[in-house]
């Protein structure tokens, strides 16, 4: 009786094990991946309605996993909003040059915003200062752009941006000799297990709880 009961221990201890190691080999494809969006682009490739200028929702760059950012230009220093992108220097703000002063943003996924990366800076009167909001409420306030090539992370970081919800870029203090120069963004995303997985592993607990109600 002892020895039949040892052995019933093995066999739900390895099913057990089984089973286990199953979830251990699928929790990587619902684990978060790391990913960059990228200010450093030729004008020229994305004015669609060919003005000579980046207005409306014409600058939607798309991350390697497939998120896409929209950036609307709301507000620059002087004359109408427009974004002054560069491939070499990427997004000049601050209001230097009637650089922007703000621009509203969404993504298409539920993404973090880790760390932000400056093409260069050092303007006469010094580098402006920026926020992330949400409506009226600060998510992010007081992040440098002080540097060249430097990457920071952001303030109260990271940032937890919602899929279609609308955030805004501000520049906190600005000025026609205050300009920087935005090079990337660096974000992640939490991937979405897919269907399949979550039934093989159901399936899986299935079987092995069936398997031990007959062993009793």
């Amino acid at each position: 009786m002892t020895i039949s009961k040892h052995k019933t221990f093995f066999r739900q201890a390895i099913s057990l094990n089984y089973l286990v190691l199953a979830v251990f080999l699928f929790i990587p494809s619902a684990v978060g991946f790391a990913d960059v969006v990228s200010f450093l682009v030729d004008p020229n490739t994305i004015d669609s309605n060919n003005d000579g200028f980046i207005t409306g929702d014409e600058f939607q760059p798309i991350g390697s996993g497939g998120t896409i950012f929209d950036f609307t230009p709301t507000n620059n220093l002087v004359s109408f909003p427009r974004f002054q992108l560069s491939s070499q220097r990427g997004l000049r703000y601050g209001g230097g040059g009637g650089s922007s002063l703000e621009f509203t943003f969404s993504t298409n996924q539920d993404i973090l915003l880790n760390s932000y990366t400056l093409a260069s800076s050092g303007s006469i009167l010094g580098d402006p200062t920026f926020a992330i909001k949400a409506g009226d409420t600060i998510l992010s306030n007081s992040n440098t752009s002080t540097g060249n090539g430097n990457t920071y992370s952001f303030n109260s970081g990271p940032i937890s941006i919602s899929s279609g919800q609308e955030y805004t870029f501000e520049v906190i203090n600005s000025g026609a000799a205050i300009q920087s120069y935005m090079d990337s963004w660096d974000y992640s995303v939490s991937a979405v297990p897919e269907p399949g997985g979550v039934l093989f592993l159901s399936s899986l607990y299935l079987l092995f709880t069936t398997s031990r109600r007959r062993r009793r």
